[in-house]
C-alpha cells in the first residue's frame, strides 16, 4: 500500500450541545417584545371600553397601571398619572422581554404560565387594595 493510503484523515471533533444552543437566532428572538409593543394602543383602547362597563373588567387588561393610579407611592397627583400611563404602556413589551429571558432556561409553556401568574398576582393585588 502507498504511504497517502495508510494515512487517516483527521475525524472531525462533533460540536458540543453547548456551543449549539449559545447559537443565537438574531432579532427572530426577540419577536414577543415586537408582538408586545403591536399589543400597546389596541391593550388602552380595550382599557377605554372595558371601564365603561365595570372597574373589574379593565383591573383584568392592565392591573399594574390601576394599581399606580391609587397614589400608593406618596407622589403628586401628575406624577402619579404619569407614572400610570407608562405602565399601562411599558407592561405588554416588559411581558414579552420577560418571556424571551425565560425561554432562554424554561419551557415556553411554564414561561407563559409564569407571565400569566405574575398578571394575576397583580389583579390579586388591585383587587385587594379596592376592597380594603
Amino acid at each position: 500500500m502507498s504511504p497517502a493510503a495508510k494515512r487517516k484523515t483527521p475525524a472531525s471533533k462533533p460540536k458540543s450541545k453547548s456551543k449549539a444552543k449559545k447559537k443565537s437566532r438574531g432579532w427572530l428572538q426577540w419577536w414577543p417584545v415586537a408582538v408586545g409593543i403591536v399589543l400597546v394602543p389596541f391593550a388602552v383602547r380595550a382599557v377605554d371600553i372595558l371601564a365603561l362597563t365595570g372597574r373589574w373588567q379593565a383591573w383584568l387588561v392592565a392591573p399594574w397601571s390601576f394599581l399606580l393610579q391609587g397614589n400608593p407611592l406618596h407622589l403628586s397627583p401628575a406624577g402619579a398619572d404619569y407614572l400610570a400611563e407608562g405602565v399601562m404602556d411599558g407592561q405588554f413589551p416588559v411581558y414579552g422581554l420577560l418571556y424571551v429571558l425565560l425561554t432562554r432556561r424554561l419551557r415556553p409553556g411554564t414561561a407563559i404560565g409564569v407571565i400569566v401568574a405574575i398578571h394575576l398576582l397583580a389583579f390579586a393585588a388591585q383587587s385587594l387594595v379596592a376592597t380594603s
